[in-house]
Order: structure tokens, then sequence, then C-alpha cells
């Protein structure tokens, strides 16, 4: 279940995607892995592509660690261009 202020940065990486075109996620630490909590990505049958981890992907992008008050990594903050595909 996503925490209730989701839709809050839903519409923060929407913003991004109607800005600059491309992919806006969100991540939060989650013992040794972040965990996609807000995103525009969607899946092959439409919806948002909430829950999944940070790893290797067909997008190239930057990344940001977001950090709390004490300075510890909390989540970050990725956005991103789908690679075109190879030719064959």
């Amino acid at each position: 279940m996503l925490p209730s202020y989701s839709v809050f940065y839903l519409e923060l990486v929407d913003a991004v995607a109607r800005q600059d075109g491309g992919v806006a996620s969100l991540f939060v630490k989650s013992g040794n892995q972040f965990a996609r909590v807000d995103t525009n990505a969607t899946k092959d049958n439409g919806s948002r592509a909430l829950g999944g981890r940070v790893r290797r992907s067909r997008i190239t992008r930057g990344e940001e660690p977001i950090h709390d008050a004490s300075g510890d990594v909390i989540g970050i903050y990725a956005t991103g261009y789908v690679k075109p595909s190879a030719p064959r």
C-alpha cells in the first residue's frame, strides 16, 4: 500500500514528464534495497510500475540520493529516458 502522501509525489513525477519528457521515479530505502513508491513509468498494461526495486533497465537515467536531516540516505530520486532499441 502506498503512503497517503503519494498523490503529491505522483503529481511531481508527472510534472517532470510533462516538462522534460522521460521517466521520473522516487524510491525509499527498505532494508538494504530501495523500493519504487512513485513513478510515471508504466507496465505493459498501462498501470504505474510501483513497487519495483532499483535495477538495471532499458532506461538511461541519473540518480540522486535523498538524505534525512542527519545525512543518512533514505531514498533515491531518478529521472531518465527509454533507450532506443538496438537495430537487428
